[in-house]
């Protein structure tokens, strides 16, 4: 979910990716599709498919538009397409974020520091200092690594807004190869009409829960519709399945004791008989489900839902709460 429009209102300039989500990549296999296309790329470039005549120019165009994000060295003895394919690559991304994670800790925990100390004695003392405090640690290394995935998805974006058209098969080759490496890595995004990336049942979602329930629910349950928003946005940034479905659930559940005035209204097939034998067994037992699942009386194999499962879970759960309110009309 974004919340900027990908053009600039002042200037009607393209934004890449990373300035107008407010969203981290929540779930897939990044590092596989990072190395999928830093495959592809060289190779794009390397055997000339997009028909350039000035690769250093197109160097220089991605290092400006991209905000620099991607810096192009024309001096540093690597050609332009090992300097791209080099930068998407996940060891790239492993050694940066790394770095990233060891000036955290100097930053964050420097007083027990000196300046003397050999490069040893500093990395023992940074690896003992991120195991006695796991949950700092971790947390950052979570946004750590979301951010430099983020990075590389706006410079991908602003790599497809600079490419040659002179090749328009090639352009829709090279897409529709990005396209298969998201559905391989498990990642939910799509390239739109314009080649700029957006999740891929983001629209929709948003549509289910902000545009139909959540007016409604602001003006007759207020506190609910927070607690919803909540849940969809924990989603969103990927947040583990009992957080979201539980809380989710459980938002359900106390907008059904309201509407019925029963306290301990649960899901369960006698209640729903109860206060709404109108509604149609199917579901019913759609609704009993959702309530098994939460009591973990239906059985799988499998621990918790896929992340596309889980936002199939949440569609259920927020169509569930407009029947409840239409029911209540």
């Amino acid at each position: 979910m974004t919340n900027k429009d990908n053009k600039d209102r002042q200037s009607g300039n393209y934004i890449p990716w990373f300035l107008r989500s407010d969203d981290t990549p929540s779930s897939g296999d990044f590092q596989l599709f990072f190395d999928r296309l830093s495959h592809r790329v060289k190779q794009l470039l390397d055997c000339d498919e997009i028909s350039s005549s000035d690769l250093p120019h197109f160097g220089h165009q991605l290092e400006s538009k991209s905000r620099q994000k991607f810096l192009y060295n024309k001096d540093s003895g690597l050609s332009l397409p090992s300097q791209i394919s080099d930068y998407f690559k996940s060891s790239t991304i492993k050694k940066q974020w790394k770095a990233e994670i060891g000036r955290f800790i100097l930053d964050k925990y420097k007083a027990g520091f000196q300046d003397t100390e050999n490069e040893d004695d500093v990395n023992k003392k940074i690896n003992d200092l991120a195991k006695e405090n796991n949950a700092v640690i971790f947390e950052h290394q979570k946004k750590s690594y979301s951010s430099l995935f983020k990075e590389r998805l706006g410079v991908l974006e602003v790599l497809l807004q600079i490419f040659p058209q002179k090749n328009k098969k090639v352009f829709s080759d090279f897409t529709g190869d990005i396209k298969s490496y998201f559905a391989e890595s498990g990642i939910m995004f799509d390239l739109d009409e314009q080649d700029q990336i957006k999740p891929l049942d983001a629209p929709l979602l948003q549509k289910e829960v902000i545009d139909d329930l959540l007016p409604r629910l602001q003006s007759q349950h207020p506190e609910i519709a927070k607690e919803l928003v909540k849940a969809y946005r924990d989603m969103l940034n990927g947040e583990s399945f009992d957080s979201v479905f539980f809380d989710a659930f459980a938002a359900l559940e106390k907008l059904a004791r309201e509407i019925t005035g029963d306290p301990k209204f649960e899901f369960t097939k006698s209640n729903l008989n109860k206060y709404y034998p109108g509604v149609h067994i199917a579901i019913h037992s759609i609704m009993d489900n959702l309530r098994g699942l939460r009591d973990n009386d239906v059985k799988d194999e499998r621990k918790t839902p896929e992340p596309y499962e889980m936002r199939y879970l949440l569609f259920s759960i927020c169509n569930t709460a407009l029947l409840l309110l239409d029911c209540q009309r």
